[in-house]
């Protein structure tokens, strides 16, 4: 077998991973394994038995090995950096298999670069989350390179306690450092009342969580839940005076109308509670005021 197809293996930065194949060198051996070094010192090893199948896009830039159970997936662990490995010097990353044949070698730009392919490594020492609001049904911001890693934060977006999925960049980096997004605010995401937004890392590690609120706000707080209903009138009230999209029907519209005036009715309910309160609060004020002094004690 030619020693061009036996192994090979790339940096996969969008996955935070070292991905590859590695072949046997012998047929009577089922399976290679391979060991990542980082500068020499061995890190990780690990049997190439894996689909190439699944290892993604990031697969694309290697070559088709001829046994499709030959790959394999590396990723640093924490527990065995030293301080050495987290300066800003160069440090050489290698991948090899049990026969001593290189499968990768390239240079890492200091402590930045292998943090970025560490197992659990603290997202929030990598980059930086400014949420800009919500647009369009899409909560919308940016993420900010620490770093200067120069590529795609490996981040996942997740509501509530569902699955994490990959967070939705928008185009190329505006700037240095600069990664944008747009995550869609699906319905099927959401639940009435409190709901949490969390953008993590890939093994869970958070990062930055944006709090959505649909629906009824706490019942014990009128003036929260005051605001929140004006918000649904203003929303409701664009959605209504929004022109039709598709042929929209009068059932629809019939159902926004229904809706504003139920929280128009539950609106009238609130601001009442609070001329409540305010005449209660202004007439113990004034029955405090018309109280007589207690008389001074004369005795001597």
């Amino acid at each position: 077998m030619s020693p061009s197809v036996a192994g090979a293996a790339c940096i996969d930065w969008a996955g935070g991973q070292v991905l590859g194949f590695a072949l046997p060198a012998t047929d009577d051996v089922l399976y290679e394994r391979v060991t990542l070094t980082l500068d020499g010192l061995p890190l990780v090893s690990a049997v190439a038995n894996r689909s190439v199948f699944e290892l993604g896009e990031a697969w694309a830039s290697l070559p088709v090995p001829a046994r499709e159970q030959s790959g394999f997936a590396l990723r640093i662990p924490q527990r065995r950096l030293l301080p050495s490995h987290l300066s800003a010097a160069p440090l050489t990353l290698a991948v090899q298999d049990s026969q001593g044949r290189c499968l990768l070698e390239t240079s890492l730009a200091g402590g930045a670069a292998v943090l970025a392919l560490t197992d659990g490594a603290p997202v929030d020492l990598l980059y930086e989350v400014h949420f800009q609001g919500v647009e369009g049904g899409s909560l919308l911001g940016e993420v900010r390179d620490r770093l200067g890693l120069g590529h795609r934060p490996p981040l996942c977006v997740r509501f509530n306690e569902g699955p994490a999925q990959p967070v939705p960049w928008l185009g190329e980096p505006a700037e240095a450092g600069v990664h944008r997004f747009e995550i869609p605010l699906a319905a099927e995401s959401l639940q009435a009342g409190a709901n949490l937004l969390q953008l993590t890392g890939r093994e869970g590690q958070p990062l930055a969580s944006y709090p959505i609120r649909l629906g009824a706000a706490f019942e014990g707080d009128p003036a929260q839940r005051l605001q929140a209903l004006e918000t649904e009138v203003q929303f409701l009230k664009r959605l209504l005076l929004s022109p039709p999209e598709g042929g929209t029907g009068a059932a629809p519209l019939d159902l926004l109308k229904s809706e504003i005036v139920g929280i128009c009715s539950e609106m009238l309910g609130m601001q009442r509670i609070h001329l409540e309160r305010e005449i209660d609060a202004r007439l113990r004020l004034a029955l405090a005021a018309a109280e007589p002094s207690p008389p001074a004690d004369s005795t001597p």
